[in-house]
């Protein structure tokens, strides 16, 4: 079993891991089915406002909106 010879100090650790900080973050984008414009994966588009092909409409009064 591998065992360290010395203690490793704080900001010798926070050194060695300070690169995984700079790792750049994957973002997915798709295009719209209905508007051809691109957005986001998984969310509403925000020109036309459908996701899944259907219409999702976006209401300003900060109600949920019931499906039927």
């Amino acid at each position: 079993m591998a065992v360290p010879k010395k203690k490793v100090s704080t900001s010798k650790k926070k050194i060695r891991n300070a690169d995984s900080n700079k790792k750049i973050q994957r973002v997915d984008y798709i295009i719209c089915f209905n508007c051809h414009m691109i957005k986001l994966k998984h969310h509403i588009c925000s020109q036309c406002g459908y996701y899944h092909n259907r219409s999702r409409q976006v209401d300003n009064t900060n109600q949920p909106i019931i499906y039927k």
